[in-house]
């Protein structure tokens, strides 16, 4: 089951009753299934609820702050498919952020929200500060980020 709607062969289901099929997908994906060209003459939607857990370390020379709304979050705690997070990074003095690692996977971008869509964990890499200031303020931002997205980058990674 996917998180968004597969786009097949226009024959895969060519002989399947879809009106007796039941699919099952994501809640928060159901719309999406009904809409899609190759699923859309199924009639019989099942909307499954995950749960997943989000786990993190702390950084050395840091602190890092995950937020469900404005609740604090705890490491290893268990949410919801679809939770939207927020990031807080705070860097001691004479540190500055290196990569973001999310299940294994680096990424030398920060984000500041992201959707919870797997069992994730979650580390931040801090470096010392070296050089000017405006080197440090170029490094690109994200403001929303889908943890599915890390997948999607282990998936090309490992296909190559």
């Amino acid at each position: 089951m996917a998180w968004y709607p597969l786009k097949l062969n226009g024959y895969v289901f060519s002989e399947v009753d879809k009106s007796r099929c039941k699919v099952l997908v994501p809640a928060n994906s159901v719309q999406q299934y009904r809409e899609a060209t190759e699923w859309k003459e199924f009639t019989h939607f099942v909307p499954m609820n995950y749960r997943f857990t989000l786990s993190f370390s702390q950084p050395e020379n840091g602190t890092l702050q995950l937020l469900n709304d404005s609740t604090p979050v705890q490491d290893g705690a268990e949410f919801a498919q679809s939770t939207l997070f927020k990031l807080s990074l705070h860097c001691n003095e004479g540190y500055e952020f290196d990569k973001l690692i999310i299940n294994g996977v680096n990424f030398d971008f920060w984000v500041h929200e992201f959707l919870l869509m797997d069992n994730t964990k979650i580390e931040v890499k801090l470096k010392p500060i070296q050089g000017p200031q405006k080197e440090r303020l170029s490094r690109p931002l994200l403001s929303y980020f889908d943890t599915s997205q890390c997948f999607e980058t282990l998936r090309e990674k490992y296909q190559r």
